[in-house]
């Protein structure tokens, strides 16, 4: 069993951010092609976004651009917890919130 579990949102639901063009930045940090592949990385995920691409070929081709692994994963939790929405401004107030999904 995983010591820890982490729970993305990749689509900017809960974050200000898409967190997969933010772990493209970390990834790629070092690469000389860094700013075209996050570029490639926007534009798939507005494709999926317009409905040009299903979201499963959009996930899919912005995933094998990122050449991620778990050591990048502690500086994208870093980074996505400073740009979460707070919770009243994403889900109904009739909702029950569970507050350590925001922490």
């Amino acid at each position: 069993m995983p010591d820890k579990i982490f729970v993305f949102d990749f689509d900017s639901t809960l974050t200000s951010v898409e967190a997969l063009e933010e772990l493209a930045a970390i990834s790629l940090a070092k690469q000389p092609n860094k700013d075209a592949v996050i570029k490639q990385i926007e534009d798939i995920t507005n494709m999926g976004v317009n409905g040009e691409i299903s979201f499963t070929q959009s996930l899919a081709e912005r995933v094998d651009l990122l050449k991620a692994n778990r050591a990048h994963l502690p500086e994208l939790v870093k980074r996505l917890s400073k740009k979460y929405h707070h919770p009243l401004n994403v889900i109904n107030r009739s909702l029950p919130i569970m507050p350590s999904v925001f922490m």
